[in-house]
């Protein structure tokens, strides 16, 4: 999984807008405040995806849409 992580991570430009050496200014952020129900969503799309990763990696088949359709269609086709 490392070797194809960072190999994705390589096909991306870098990022124009954040000094190399330091973050934004704290006025140029966005913030939001979560709630308890966007935690409880969260946490529970997280957990269906380890799941597919993890079924996916033990040569079973994702069983339901995870995020998007076409999330889940990309993900079954990732290899081992």
């Amino acid at each position: 999984m490392k070797v194809f992580t960072e190999s994705i991570w390589d096909l991306l430009e870098e990022p124009t807008g954040i000094p190399d050496s330091g973050l934004p200014a704290v006025e140029d952020l966005n913030y939001f405040e979560e709630t308890p129900e966007f935690v409880k969503r969260r946490t529970a799309s997280l957990r269906d995806l380890l799941e597919a990763v993890s079924d996916l990696a033990n040569g079973k088949k994702v069983q339901k849409k995870l995020i998007s359709t076409r999330y889940s269609d990309g993900l079954k086709q990732m290899r081992r």
